[in-house]
Order: structure tokens, then C-alpha cells, then sequence
């Protein structure tokens, strides 16, 4: 049987793993543990639409199927609901948002115009690190996983295939260096607000079990990984206020960042880097809508 080395233990790693451990010998190597990268912090929000212009995704239907059909499959090996809720509301909060809006409605059949918003039927709120759990015990005893840090493909070199589900660190891999990914760092808060149902304007309101999900920057400039909850109120709040005003008096509970990986075009990238190492990465803020889609594509000879 082939040796698999995946390396990064995001979803797209544990997609990858689910893919392939039933025909080969996978190894799961990540630096600092499962989810916690840029697929731990990710605040659970899955439909096909993603981005401020609202325009379907590339490959965006099949993203979403992808992705359900893998939580369907993981989902006997937790005991709680990984989907916690099915359908929400997009806020358009000044004109340029509503005439998108106005016209995904007349495109899409299941994206409804409401007067001030739309609500997109094809949108899950996806518990995040619920999910994060159900791939990861899915796979005990069908894997194994080392944590450890990769500088280099050689050091992966007794095994007959290697993925690089790196995400924003895969430039630190000696033979990436040089390849055209860029990062961004992305903030979001944790918030005490009684809010039911998810909101979707300029800014996402996410309830989840852990409190209000507030997000999300897109931060080029900066120069640690760790969060700053000042940064953070100031790229966020006032987005999260134009949708609900009481959320400036409310208190926040946490701040968490993470770094994305993004690659030309704000398409994800998969392909070969050499005849045994496939590249898995620059999914950006679409992590969840293409890491199963993607994952599934692999191919090993």
C-alpha cells in the first residue's frame, strides 16, 4: 500500500485524508495541532454566494454539495447536530448591496428578495469546531498523525505521495517559497448578544454555542498572526452596528485571527508542484465551501 503524507491539518487536510485513507497508508503531519489554523477560527457559514457583490462562486453549487455530503458522512461521529442552522438572511445596508441583491433574487431560485435583504435557502451555519471534531474522530484508527513541523519536501521523502494542505504557512516550505500566494489576516469577535437567527450584511452575526460570532477583517497589512482586539473592533464593529446598532454596548467575550492564504485570481489552487507532490491551498475565506470539492479531486497514481 502507497505512504500518503498530508501536511496541515485544516479542513482541507482532514477532507484529504478522508478521501484517500481507505486506499492508502496516510500520515497527517501539522505544526501545531488540528484546526488551529485559519479552519479553527472560521465562524461556520456555507452557501455559494460568498463575497460582497453576492455573485455565485466558481463551481459554487458544487462546493456546497461537496461539503454537505461530507458532514453528512462524519456526522454519526459526534453526538450533537454539526449543521446548527439552514437558511439566513443577507442585510443590505446601502444601495449597491441591494441592486446585487435585487438581482441574485431574479437570478436564483432559492434566493429570495425580502424588502431590505434576501434570504438565501442553500445557506448553512456549519459548527466549526464541532465539525473540526467529527472529521478528526471519523478517522481514529485509519490514520496516523505526527505533529511536527515541515520545512522542506525532503524530509517527507520515504513517502510515495505528499499534499500540501498548507494554507498560509506554505510559503515557509523551502520548495513553495517562490509560489504566488499572498495572506491576509482575518479577525472576527465573540460576542454577548442575544441574536436567534444569523445576519449577513457587511459584516456576518453568527449565534453559535460559544456566543455571537462577529466578523470578519481582510487585513494586507500586518505583522503578527496573534489577534488584536483594538484592530479588530475597528475593521468590524461599525460593520456589525450598521445591521444592529444595540451591538456597540455589548460586551465582547473574545477576539480571535487567523491567516489566510490567497492565490491569483481569488481561486483556489490545486495542482502538481512535481510528479509526487500535489498542492492543496489559497481558499482563502472559501475554506468551507471547497475544501471537500477539492479534497475529492486528488489524484494519486
Amino acid at each position: 500500500m502507497k505512504k500518503i503524507a498530508i501536511v496541515g491539518a485544516g479542513m482541507a487536510g482532514l477532507a484529504s485524508c478522508q478521501h484517500l485513507y481507505k486506499k492508502f497508508d496516510v500520515t497527517l503531519f501539522d505544526t501545531k495541532g488540528i484546526g488551529a489554523g485559519a479552519s479553527g477560527v472560521a465562524a461556520g457559514l456555507l452557501h455559494p454566494f460568498v463575497g460582497g457583490k453576492s455573485k455565485l462562486n466558481w463551481r459554487g453549487f458544487e462546493g456546497l454539495e461537496s461539503t454537505l455530503k461530507l458532514i453528512d458522512k462524519v456526522q454519526q461521529a459526534v453526538d450533537e447536530p454539526i449543521i446548527l442552522q439552514r437558511g439566513f438572511k443577507r442585510v443590505a445596508v446601502n444601495e449597491e448591496m441591494e441592486v446585487n441583491f435585487r438581482r441574485l433574487s431574479q437570478e436564483q431560485e432559492k434566493v429570495h428578495w425580502l424588502g431590505d435583504g434576501i434570504f438565501i435557502e442553500e445557506g448553512y451555519v456549519i459548527d466549526t469546531p464541532l465539525y473540526l471534531k467529527a472529521l478528526t474522530d471519523a478517522l481514529k484508527g485509519q490514520i496516523s498523525y505526527i505533529k511536527r513541523q515541515i520545512s522542506s519536501l525532503e524530509e517527507l521523502c520515504s513517502y510515495d505521495h505528499i499534499i500540501l494542505t498548507t494554507g498560509a504557512w506554505t510559503r515557509s516550505i523551502r520548495e513553495c517559497k517562490d509560489l504566488p500566494l499572498t495572506r491576509n489576516k482575518g479577525h472576527l469577535l465573540v460576542m454577548d448578544y442575544p441574536l436567534k437567527e444569523t445576519l449577513n450584511g457587511r459584516a456576518y452575526l453568527v449565534p453559535t454555542r460559544q456566543g455571537l460570532i462577529v466578523g470578519s477583517s481582510f487585513e494586507k497589512d500586518f505583522e503578527t498572526e496573534e489577534p488584536d482586539i483594538e484592530r479588530a473592533k475597528l475593521e468590524i464593529l461599525p460593520k456589525a452596528i450598521e445591521i444592529i446598532p444595540e451591538l456597540e454596548q455589548a460586551p465582547i467575550l473574545d477576539c480571535r485571527a487567523s491567516l489566510r492564504a490567497v492565490a491569483k485570481g481569488h481561486l483556489p489552487l490545486l495542482t502538481k508542484l512535481n510528479d509526487k507532490t500535489t498542492l492543496l491551498t489559497g481558499l482563502g475565506s472559501k475554506g468551507l465551501l471547497y475544501h471537500a470539492l477539492l479534497a475529492k479531486q486528488i489524484e494519486i497514481t
